[in-house]
């Protein structure tokens, strides 16, 4: 079973989210809300919202979680500057719009160390 924490500071998405993954079989250990808070250490994978962190000028809750666990950065739109995450220490980073089973998927890769 993986076991994921999340970064995310809209209510509205946070819920769909952890749905999505409960469905999966994959587990949320811990929901953050701000970048202040420490991420758990129990989880397998971490999915950081892109616009719950201070963005490209401060990645270090992104390199601090990768510390211990996989990354997965989710943003609004597939843009350019994918690579600062994946520098910070991300393992993939992928669209907010993409499907459930497309996210599910990413989550499932990244823990098992494929980028």
């Amino acid at each position: 079973m993986i076991r994921t924490d999340l970064l995310v500071n809209s209510p509205l998405f946070l819920m769909g989210l952890s749905q999505t993954l409960a469905s999966a079989g994959i587990r949320v250990v811990a929901i953050r809300t701000s970048p202040d808070e420490e991420p758990s250490w129990l989880a397998d994978a971490a999915l950081i919202d892109s616009d719950a962190i201070p963005g490209p000028s401060d990645l270090a809750p992104v390199a601090e979680a990768a510390k211990s666990m996989a990354v997965l950065v989710l943003k609004n739109e597939a843009t350019e500057g994918d690579d600062l995450y994946l520098r910070a220490g991300a393992m993939g980073v992928i669209s907010k719009a993409e499907s459930g089973e497309s996210i599910v998927r990413a989550v499932q890769a990244i823990t098992v160390g494929t980028r």
